[in-house]
Protein backbone atom coordinates (compact mmCIF):
# COMPACT_ATOMS: atom_id res chain seq x y z
CA UNK A 1 0.00 0.00 0.00
CA UNK A 2 1.52 3.51 -0.92
CA UNK A 3 1.11 6.25 1.35
CA UNK A 4 1.64 9.92 0.63
CA UNK A 5 3.74 12.00 3.22
CA UNK A 6 2.73 15.68 3.41
CA UNK A 7 5.88 16.94 2.90
CA UNK A 8 9.00 14.09 2.40
CA UNK A 9 11.80 16.98 2.10
CA UNK A 10 10.36 18.10 5.49
CA UNK A 11 10.50 14.39 7.04
CA UNK A 12 13.91 13.67 5.90
CA UNK A 13 15.48 17.27 6.97
CA UNK A 14 13.73 15.71 10.69
CA UNK A 15 15.09 12.71 10.43
CA UNK A 16 18.88 13.90 9.28
CA UNK A 17 18.73 16.60 12.63
CA UNK A 18 17.79 12.99 14.83
CA UNK A 19 20.96 11.42 13.27
CA UNK A 20 22.91 15.10 13.93
CA UNK A 21 21.53 15.65 17.46
CA UNK A 22 22.62 11.83 18.55
CA UNK A 23 26.34 12.00 17.02
CA UNK A 24 26.51 15.39 18.71
CA UNK A 25 25.36 14.32 21.74
CA UNK A 26 27.38 11.37 21.58
CA UNK A 27 30.89 12.98 20.38
CA UNK A 28 30.05 15.04 24.10
CA UNK A 29 29.95 12.14 25.73
CA UNK A 30 26.06 12.75 26.99
CA UNK A 31 25.32 9.09 26.92
CA UNK A 32 21.75 9.43 28.46
CA UNK A 33 20.54 12.53 26.31
CA UNK A 34 21.82 10.24 22.96
CA UNK A 35 19.61 7.40 24.12
CA UNK A 36 16.50 9.68 24.46
CA UNK A 37 16.47 9.78 20.64
CA UNK A 38 16.39 5.97 20.97
CA UNK A 39 12.52 4.32 21.02
CA UNK A 40 11.63 3.10 24.75
CA UNK A 41 12.21 -0.59 23.38
CA UNK A 42 15.86 -0.39 22.46
CA UNK A 43 16.79 2.66 24.39
CA UNK A 44 18.90 0.30 27.47
CA UNK A 45 20.45 -1.61 24.96
CA UNK A 46 21.90 1.44 23.06
CA UNK A 47 22.95 2.76 26.90
CA UNK A 48 25.08 0.07 27.53
CA UNK A 49 26.31 -0.47 24.28
CA UNK A 50 27.80 3.47 23.90
CA UNK A 51 28.77 3.00 27.39
CA UNK A 52 31.09 0.03 26.49
CA UNK A 53 32.84 2.46 23.78
CA UNK A 54 35.95 3.03 25.19
CA UNK A 55 36.60 6.07 22.58
CA UNK A 56 33.23 7.28 21.60
CA UNK A 57 34.24 10.53 19.57
CA UNK A 58 36.60 8.04 17.26
CA UNK A 59 33.56 6.03 17.02
CA UNK A 60 31.12 8.97 15.66
CA UNK A 61 33.85 10.61 13.79
CA UNK A 62 33.40 7.44 11.57
CA UNK A 63 29.65 6.82 11.61
CA UNK A 64 29.49 8.25 8.42
CA UNK A 65 26.47 10.31 6.51
CA UNK A 66 23.14 8.64 5.77
CA UNK A 67 20.65 8.63 2.69
CA UNK A 68 16.79 8.25 2.61
CA UNK A 69 16.03 4.29 1.34
CA UNK A 70 12.39 4.25 1.76
CA UNK A 71 10.27 6.32 3.93
CA UNK A 72 6.38 6.12 4.87
CA UNK A 73 4.40 7.92 7.71
CA UNK A 74 5.66 5.69 11.19
CA UNK A 75 8.78 4.33 9.90
CA UNK A 76 12.10 5.34 7.65
CA UNK A 77 15.03 3.53 6.26
CA UNK A 78 18.03 4.97 6.17
CA UNK A 79 21.22 4.04 4.72
CA UNK A 80 24.30 4.88 7.02
CA UNK A 81 27.44 5.42 4.56
CA UNK A 82 30.89 4.75 5.56
CA UNK A 83 33.66 4.63 4.20
CA UNK A 84 36.94 2.78 5.10
CA UNK A 85 40.29 1.91 2.27
CA UNK A 86 37.86 4.06 0.00
CA UNK A 87 35.45 1.13 -0.45
CA UNK A 88 31.69 2.66 0.98
CA UNK A 89 29.54 0.38 2.67
CA UNK A 90 26.11 1.17 3.45
CA UNK A 91 24.63 -0.05 7.10
CA UNK A 92 20.83 0.15 7.57
CA UNK A 93 19.24 2.85 10.10
CA UNK A 94 15.94 2.31 11.21
CA UNK A 95 13.56 5.47 12.69
CA UNK A 96 9.95 4.52 13.87
CA UNK A 97 7.17 7.06 14.92
CA UNK A 98 6.31 6.62 18.67
CA UNK A 99 2.54 7.15 19.80
CA UNK A 100 3.73 10.27 20.93
CA UNK A 101 4.17 11.62 17.88
CA UNK A 102 8.10 11.92 17.87
CA UNK A 103 10.47 10.47 15.69
CA UNK A 104 13.07 8.23 17.42
CA UNK A 105 16.12 5.88 16.22
CA UNK A 106 15.00 1.91 16.59
CA UNK A 107 18.36 0.68 15.67
CA UNK A 108 20.89 0.53 13.08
Amino acid sequence: QMVYLASVPALNQLLQGVYSQLKTKLRLGNIPQAANLFSGGVREQYTQMFSNIPNLSNMVNSMGDIKTNMLNDSFAEYLLIQEKNAVKYAYPLYFSKSKDGIWRIEGF
